[in-house]
């Protein structure tokens, strides 16, 4: 089982379109996957408060940067917005992929980075310089993935094409976590309701 998932996580770096293959083979359906994906946001927003409790910021930091309530609310509207807004992005460019291949793929590659996650978390506790820069690597390597899912996915057989929607995803996400946090109020990032 494990040389299986250990198999099917390389690949996901060296042989995408076979693992995008097993995805579709599963027929998960959009309740399952959005269930698979819930766990993932709680269990990822549990590691963020052990981390902070391992290895408290030596400093005090706004509430959105040490509540794991406020992390995984966030991470989970992220991640509700990058399904949709690769889905309708990637076919207002003429992408062809199914909402559920596109669910089934971002919810695979969340779990590989809770993951990287854990391991990133057990290294920082010996060594944080170190565990930056494989965060930041590890990084680079899940855009890469992406970039090559969302090729596959939805058939644009161009890298360039599946970039240009990776990077107009990535404005759309961004622009609705800003106005999800202009909602919450300034004292979520520790800013001055003053002027």
């Amino acid at each position: 089982m494990n040389s299986g998932l250990t198999k099917l996580a390389v690949e996901t770096v060296t042989a995408p379109q076979s693992v995008i293959d097993w995805l579709q083979s599963l027929q998960l359906s959009r309740e399952v996957l959005w269930h698979a994906m819930g766990l993932i946001i709680t269990l990822n927003a549990l590691l963020f408060g052990l981390t902070n409790i391992l290895a408290p910021p030596v400093q005090s930091l706004p509430a959105i940067f040490t509540s794991p309530l406020l992390f995984a609310t966030l991470t989970g509207t992220g991640f509700v917005l990058t399904v949709y807004a690769v889905f309708f992005i990637g076919r207002g460019f003429g992408g062809g992929g199914s909402f559920e291949t596109v669910l089934a793929c971002l919810v695979w590659l969340q779990g590989l980075r809770l993951l990287v996650q854990v391991g990133l978390s057990v290294l920082m506790l010996i060594s944080p310089t170190f565990s930056a820069l494989l965060a930041f690597a590890a990084s680079l390597v899940g855009c890469w993935i992406l970039v090559n899912f969302i090729n596959i996915f939805h058939g644009f057989n161009s890298i360039f094409t599946a970039l240009i929607v990776m990077v107009v995803v990535g404005l759309a996400v961004v622009l609705g976590l800003v106005g999800l946090l202009s909602a919450m109020g300034p004292d979520i990032l520790g800013l001055s309701s003053y002027v």
